[in-house]
């Protein structure tokens, strides 16, 4: 018998899901975009990480986005 670790990667397990859990998994995931996007909208980019100082962007550390100064 093959044992899953992670319904993720298993297609099948993830379609036996009950549907009451379907729309759980699915409200969860948009208020997390939402969320998201809120944070990127309102970041200030005041921690940005440059791999070398006269490299001319980085990456916001609260964001992720690509920032080029």
């Amino acid at each position: 018998m093959e044992t899953i670790k992670c319904i993720t990667f298993d297609k099948k397990a993830q379609d036996n899901l009950p549907e009451h859990i379907k729309a759980k998994m699915k409200v969860d995931r948009e208020q997390a975009e939402r969320e998201q996007e809120e944070q990127i909208k309102n970041c200030t980019h005041e921690f940005i990480s440059r791999e070398f100082l006269d490299q001319p962007y980085g990456t916001c550390a609260v964001c992720g986005r690509t920032i080029f100064s």
